[in-house]
């Protein structure tokens, strides 16, 4: 599993447009780890490159276990990440759902795909389609499975959109209780959702 994440000078274009430009930034393991900055600045594509799911125009990003280079393609099993922008399969049941979720990563601490749908908040809507939540449901239900899923990088986009006050603190008390061993990294701009974060990182417009 990657104990430590080097990015060394990572920059991405879009045509000619410069989102970030030379982010020098190590991670390691536990830590948590804040990205802030004006809209536009690259929170949200810098989490995308950390994650695989985008590649830098430029530099280099090398995950690392001890001494050794993991290569990306074997960090996927290691990685848990939620995003507003991250679409939940809506013809899915929430409780067949989650039992997606723990057949794919296993769950923290042993627990039980129903002990995981209780600690969502969201047990009695076990058998409703994810097509009929709310968007504070559905919410609530990517980052119950990325907080809880066994993993050593857990990164949290905007975690706090769509929450109300009563689950935004449910939010905070499930991070307090999950973060310890891992490499955490949170972008927003809320204070709530970066309360957590042992170092902030700011990005320039």
């Amino acid at each position: 599993m990657p104990d430590r994440i080097a990015l060394e000078k990572i920059g991405l274009n879009y045509g000619a447009s410069v989102v970030l430009n030379s982010v020098n930034l190590t991670l390691t393991n536990p830590s948590v780890t804040g990205i802030a900055g004006p809209n536009g600045s690259g929170k949200s594509t810098l989490l995308k490159i950390i994650s695989g799911n985008l590649s830098p125009s430029r530099g280099k990003l090398t995950f690392y276990s001890g001494s050794n280079e993991i290569p990306e393609e074997e960090v996927f099993v290691h990685l848990s990440f939620s995003a507003p922008y991250i679409d939940l399969p809506e013809a899915l049941k929430l409780g067949e759902f989650f039992s997606f979720c723990g057949n794919l990563k296993k769950w923290k601490e042993g627990l039980s795909t129903d002990q995981v749908l209780k600690m969502s908040g969201l047990e009695r809507f076990k058998g409703r389609k994810i097509s009929n939540f709310s968007s504070g449901m559905k919410q609530r239900a990517k980052l119950t499975a990325a907080i809880l899923q066994d993993t050593s990088l857990l990164i949290l986009d905007e975690p706090g959109t769509n929450l109300d006050t009563k689950a935004k603190s449910w939010l905070s008390e499930l991070l307090k209780r999950y973060l310890d061993e891992r490499i955490v990294v949170i972008a927003s701009n809320e204070g709530s959702d970066l309360e957590h974060c042992s170092q902030i990182i700011q990005l320039p417009s």
